[in-house]
C-alpha cells in the first residue's frame, strides 16, 4: 500500500550554507513527519546544509548539475527525476531553482507547485534583465502559491512583475535559536581576536558581497572611530574576493587597518555575537536579514538599514535603530549616540530578545506553512498516487 501522507520534495540551487538553505534546515526539523512525506533535490551541491537535512533523516537527492537558468539540460536532468517520483507538491527556492524547479514540475504533471522568494529583485533592475522578470510572471501563472520572506517583498514582486496579492503569501523567516550557543568565554574570543576589553567592538555578519553595503560600513566607521579611539570594528561572513580587495583599498586609505578585522566565514556565530557592543546591518538590499535577529536574541543593539523588510523585524527605536541606507553619518550618527546612552540600550535589547522569541520561531513558520499545503491541496485535485 502506497502511503497517503502528501508528498512534497523541496528544491535548491545548492544546499552549501546560506540563509534560504539554512531555514530550510530549520523547518524540516519541526515539519509534522507524520503527516507528510517530505524529499529534498539540490541541482548542483549538496554542501552542508546538505550533509545536515541527511543527518536529520530526509534524504537529499543531487542532479549534480549547473543550476544556471539558460542550462536546458539541468531542467531535463530534473524532469526525469520528477517522472520517477510520484510528487503531491514541488517547492523550490531561490531563483535558479524557481526557474528549473517549475518548468519540470509543470511537464511532470505535478499537481501543485510552490516557489520562495528569499530577497528583493534587485537583479532586476536593469534591462538586460527583462528576462527574468518575463521568466518569473510567466512560470507564476502556474504557481499555485508563492511564498516571500517578509511582506516587503511580497509588495515589491506583485508590483515588479504585476501579479494579484491572493497568489503570494508572506510569512516571516525564522531563525533557529538553538544554534546560538556560546562555546568560548567572551574575554577569550577577544583576546584571540587581537581585542582588549577596553576597545567597543562594532560588528557586522554579511556575506561580502556589493548589496551588503560593507564599503559604506567601513566609511561610518571611520566617522565613529574619528570620535572614539578605542573602538573596533569585526566583519565576519563568505567572502567574494574582488569586492573583499575592493574594501581593502577603501580601509588603507582611511588608514584603518588596525582596527577592522575579517573573519570569513564562522561556524558559531554565537560566539562572534558575544564580544560585539552594537551589530550594524549596511545592506543596500535585504530580504529578511536572519543575523539581525540573531543579534537580538544574543542581547545585542542593532542599527540596520530601512531596507527590504527590517522595519518587519525591528520596531525603530524600541527594538532597534533604523537608519537610512547608503547614509554613513546617519549609521556614525546611531552608533556614537547608543553608545552614550547605555539605558537606551539596555531597553532595547529586552524588548528585542522578547520579540525575536515570540515572532520567528520555527513553530510559528510550519503552522502557516501546513495551512497553505492543506489550502492549495483541498483546492486543487487529488494526488495521482494516493490509493
Amino acid at each position: 500500500m502506497i502511503s497517503s501522507k502528501p508528498r512534497i520534495l523541496f528544491v535548491h540551487p545548492s544546499l552549501e550554507y546560506g540563509g534560504a538553505e539554512d531555514q530550510r534546515l530549520t523547518i524540516l526539523k519541526h515539519v509534522n513527519r507524520d503527516k507528510y512525506d517530505i524529499s529534498v533535490c539540490c541541482l548542483e551541491k549538496v554542501g552542508d546544509i546538505g550533509k545536515q537535512i541527511e543527518h536529520i533523516g530526509f534524504k537529499v537527492h543531487c542532479l549534480n548539475m549547473p543550476s544556471n537558468p539558460y542550462n536546458i539540460l539541468t531542467t531535463f536532468s530534473l524532469l526525469l527525476y520528477l517522472l520517477k517520483n510520484n510528487y503531491d507538491i514541488v517547492q523550490t527556492s531561490l531563483f535558479n531553482a524557481n526557474f528549473h524547479g517549475r518548468i519540470a514540475a509543470k511537464l511532470a504533471g505535478i499537481p501543485h507547485i510552490i516557489s520562495e522568494e528569499h530577497s528583493e529583485h534587485y537583479q532586476y533592475n536593469t534591462v538586460k534583465f527583462l528576462p527574468y522578470i518575463w521568466a518569473d510572471k510567466i512560470l507564476s501563472m502556474f504557481t499555485d502559491k508563492i511564498i516571500c520572506c517578509s511582506k516587503n517583498v511580497m509588495d515589491s514582486i506583485s508590483e515588479l512583475e504585476g501579479l494579484q496579492k491572493d497568489k503570494l503569501k508572506a510569512i516571516l523567516s525564522v531563525v533557529n535559536f538553538n544554534k546560538l550557543k556560546i562555546t568560548i568565554d567572551k574575554k577569550e574570543m577577544r583576546h584571540r581576536l587581537g581585542l582588549n576589553d577596553s576597545n567597543i567592538v562594532l560588528g557586522n555578519i554579511a556575506t561580502i558581497s556589493p548589496r551588503k553595503g560593507h564599503d559604506i560600513l567601513i566609511k561610518a566607521f571611520k566617522l565613529i572611530r574619528d570620535d572614539l579611539p578605542n573602538v573596533k570594528l569585526v566583519i565576519a561572513g563568505r567572502e567574494d574576493a574582488q569586492t573583499k580587495d575592493g574594501l581593502l583599498k577603501l580601509i588603507k586609505e582611511f588608514n584603518l587597518s588596525k582596527d577592522i578585522v575579517f573573519l570569513g566565514k564562522q561556524e558559531n556565530l554565537a560566539n562572534i555575537f558575544n564580544i560585539m557592543d552594537i551589530f550594524i546591518l549596511s545592506s543596500f538590499i535585504e530580504g529578511i536579514p536572519l543575523a539581525v535577529i540573531e543579534a537580538m536574541y544574543m542581547n545585542i543593539p542593532v542599527i540596520a538599514t530601512d531596507v527590504g523588510g527590517v522595519r518587519e523585524i525591528i520596531e525603530d527605536g524600541e527594538t532597534g535603530i533604523i537608519v537610512p541606507s547608503n547614509d554613513p553619518q546617519s549609521i556614525a550618527k546611531a552608533a556614537i549616540h547608543l553608545l552614550s546612552t547605555p539605558n537606551k540600550i539596555a531597553n532595547i535589547v529586552t524588548n528585542a530578545k522578547v520579540s525575536a522569541l515570540n515572532r520567528f520561531v520555527p513553530q510559528r513558520y510550519v503552522s502557516e506553512l501546513e495551512k497553505c499545503y492543506d489550502s492549495i491541496m483541498s483546492n486543487g485535485r487529488s494526488s495521482k498516487h494516493h490509493e
